[in-house]
């Protein structure tokens, strides 16, 4: 447990500063297909809320799981884990769903998707050796499947997309 705890925090520092300059990656993108491209305002407007709804997600995530590696609480972690699924789903949206997908936003979302995966999976793992109860293994068993199904669910809808 000690010796995994370190390295997990580090991970978590190094998920953190990633995921910022994805988010700015993909703030960037949305500026420049807002500027470039013909948009609706109700879809502009709605993928411009979802950016500071990612961000503060992220923030709350991570530092949820910086608690819970300093506490060694596990809840927190599951919280930290089930959070990943709030992120995926948006990340989700920004590969499928929204008016223009750039190449750019599909790798950026890949990447995102394979930082949260890891992410939980080490979450999880630090989380079940220092849970203290049942419940605490539980949530995190939950949080990492809710994950999954968000990260998994989104890349094969968009690999059943028809490409132009």
């Amino acid at each position: 447990e000690e010796l995994l705890s370190g390295p997990a925090y580090l991970w978590v520092a190094l998920e953190e500063k990633c995921s910022m300059a994805l988010w700015v990656g993909l703030a960037v993108s949305t500026w420049y297909k807002a500027t470039t491209l013909t948009y609706e305002r109700a879809a502009l407007a709605q993928e411009c809320l979802l950016l500071p709804a990612l961000l503060l997600t992220q923030l709350c995530r991570f530092q949820l799981a910086y608690w819970g590696h300093t506490t060694r609480t596990a809840v927190l972690l599951a919280v930290h884990v089930f959070l990943g699924s709030a992120v995926a789903t948006i990340w989700g949206y920004f590969m499928t769903l929204q008016i223009y997908v750039l190449r750019f936003d599909v790798v950026m979302c890949g990447i995102s998707f394979g930082f949260l995966v890891l992410g939980s999976f080490i979450a999880t793992l630090i989380g079940v050796l220092m849970a203290e109860s049942k419940v605490g293994i539980v949530l995190l068993a939950f949080g990492t499947f809710a994950v999954c199904t968000a990260v998994g669910g989104f890349a094969g809808f968009y690999s059943s997309l028809p490409r132009s």
